[in-house]
């Protein structure tokens, strides 16, 4: 049984249930789980004072648990407060630039989610200087950087899908290769990596008409297509970049 006071171990403890609970969610999408593990990290954020180690990191926890909730019920209300408990994780970071980082990039997650769904353009902005902090937080050494660099070149080119500016399907480009450069090729993320820069050069070939950024995205592709198991359900998708 849980403690009844409001000792600092209870706090952990709730924020562990919370962990498990949402863990469960993921592997039966229950969506009680989900709701209890939510209730159960808001309760370690009372028991916990601003400036405890912990309170980051529950901040950063209840606002995947919102996030994960949104794209399961549709509700924008936990898309907005998601994002607004992922400020304030940030904000509680500041000494911890790699930790603020993690958080950067949730909360970019998070505005570029809103962005798609409403089509608000700071939304958009936002996430991409998130994102662009994130990776000037991050050593250059971190396993994190890749994935950090790939959603960078996603909101890039979502801006050049908006615009129409070139200059960002350029800077989308050099992001997803240098996600690409950065990912061990044992990693499950390099597929991906890959395929997306096939879709980027794809983007530009239609752009520009330049046959040599088509063949490199089918060889991008193609190499994402036979390092992915025929079970996955990424696979699919990449099978599509390919037709």
């Amino acid at each position: 049984a849980l403690s009844d006071d409001a000792s600092p171990e209870r706090a952990i403890i709730l924020g562990s249930l919370g962990n498990g609970l949402h863990d469960r969610y993921l592997h039966t999408s229950h969506l009680g789980d989900l709701d209890a593990a939510i209730t159960s990290w808001e309760a370690a954020l009372r028991l916990t004072q601003d400036d405890s180690a912990h309170h980051a990191k529950f901040l950063n926890n209840l606002a995947n648990g919102l996030h994960t909730r949104y794209t399961h019920s549709g509700l924008v209300a936990d898309l907005d407060r998601a994002i607004v408990v992922w400020e304030e994780a940030v904000a509680a970071t500041a000494a911890n630039p790699p930790l603020q980082a993690s958080y950067l990039n949730n909360l970019a997650d998070g505005l570029f989610s809103r962005y798609q769904r409403t089509e608000q353009g700071e939304d958009l902005d936002t996430a991409i200087q998130a994102w662009n902090d994130a990776i000037a937080r991050t050593p250059s050494t971190s396993l994190a950087l890749a994935g950090y660099l790939h959603n960078l070149a996603n909101g890039l080119r979502a801006c050049f899908a908006r615009h129409g500016q070139a200059q960002d399907l350029e800077a989308a480009l050099q992001a997803h290769r240098e996600a690409v450069r950065r990912a061990p090729e044992e990693s499950p993320d390099y597929a991906l990596y890959l395929n997306s820069l096939g879709n980027g050069l794809h983007d530009r070939f239609l752009l520009t008409g330049q046959v040599g950024d088509l063949d490199e995205a089918i060889r991008a592709s193609q190499y994402a297509v036979d390092h992915t198991v025929p079970s996955s359900p990424l696979r699919p998708g990449y099978l599509s970049s390919l037709a």
